[in-house]
Order: C-alpha cells, then structure tokens, then sequence
C-alpha cells in the first residue's frame, strides 16, 4: 500500500524532494532504457537462477538484492 500512494504522490505532488536529494548520485546521460532493461533482465535471470538451483532464501539470494546496487 505504501508503494501505492509513493507513485500516486509523485503525481500529485510533484518530484522536487527527490530531485534534490538524488542530485548528483546519477548521471542521467548514461541511464538509457537499455540500461534499465539490463537491469532487469539481470534481476530476473538471478531469480530463475536461484529459484533453479533451489537456494535458501537467505540474505544473499534475495531477489531484492539483484536491484540494489553494491559497491
């Protein structure tokens, strides 16, 4: 419900605290559509993967963790 009313307030309200607290964080240059789909073509594919080779859902095989970005 959360991520509901998260989408629905970014219309409503607008993106400017978002704006400013993400400034600099991203080059938008680089973040073409085909990025994004890599991104999630790999999130997908690591979730087969571990669902394949039927690992434990611990910390590591999360499918969330397949869209955060780790340094």
């Amino acid at each position: 419900m959360a991520a509901f009313f998260n989408f629905v307030a970014a219309f409503l309200f607008g993106t400017a605290v978002a704006r400013t607290v993400g400034s600099g964080f991203v080059n938008l240059n680089l973040v073409t559509p085909y990025v994004i789909m890599a991104g999630l073509a790999g999130a997908i594919l690591w979730d087969l993967t571990t669902w394949w080779l039927a690992l434990p859902p611990a910390r590591r095989t999360r499918s969330s963790a397949a869209m955060r970005a780790r340094r």
